[in-house]
């Protein structure tokens, strides 16, 4: 996206990484969170924003450990990103990290590094928890399942039943060894149960 209101700045954001981190839904934890909860750096998160307090030096595992930060992943990553930024020289006391208020989150949560210059405040990197967001919307487009799965120590048998609507017709994926009520019922649903 090129926005006029930051000139050029915004055209490099076309020669920035981005990674695509996905985590298990029930286990937002990250094994590597024990490196860095002792960061401590500038913090603005929504509610300060609203009640019009300043951005405020937290410790990053006392973000996750109040709710300030979702959750453990998330704070890996805004550690990381901190970690990465003051190592290529950005100055920590022109560095933040500031929460989306609720009407700019398009996700579950959205933090961005921002650096203090002469523009003033300018996000340099975008930290943002989607979920399952791209690979639901990469499914409804493609028809392909992009669904995950987690090898388990032990096997689990789980009964599942799949119903396909195709055109407005529902079918279900033969070899599920279905009841016949039971088939009558899931064919009688509408796309949108």
């Amino acid at each position: 996206m090129i926005s006029s209101r930051q000139g050029l700045l915004r055209v490099r954001e076309f020669t920035l990484a981005e990674i695509k981190h996905y985590v298990d839904p029930e286990d937002k934890s990250h094994p590597k969170f024990f490196d860095v909860p002792k960061l401590e750096f500038l913090m603005f998160p929504r509610e300060d924003q609203v009640s019009g307090c300043s951005a405020r030096r937290i410790p990053l595992g006392e973000a996750v450990a109040q709710g300030i930060v979702n959750n453990e992943t998330l704070g890996y990553f805004i550690g990381r990103v901190y970690l990465f930024l003051t190592h290529l020289g950005i100055d920590r006391d022109r560095l933040r990290f500031r929460q989306h208020l609720q009407n700019e989150m398009a996700h579950a949560d959205c933090w961005d590094a921002e650096i203090d210059c002469s523009y003033g405040w300018i996000e340099c990197v975008g930290i943002v928890v989607r979920s399952a967001y791209d690979l639901h919307a990469h499914t409804d487009k493609s028809g392909v399942s992009l669904i995950a799965h987690e090898k388990l120590p032990e096997p689990r048998e789980v009964e599942a039943i799949m119903v396909y609507f195709v055109d407005g017709s529902s079918f279900i994926k033969k070899g599920f060894g279905i009841s016949k009520p039971k088939r009558s019922f899931l064919l009688s649903l509408g796309k949108d149960r």
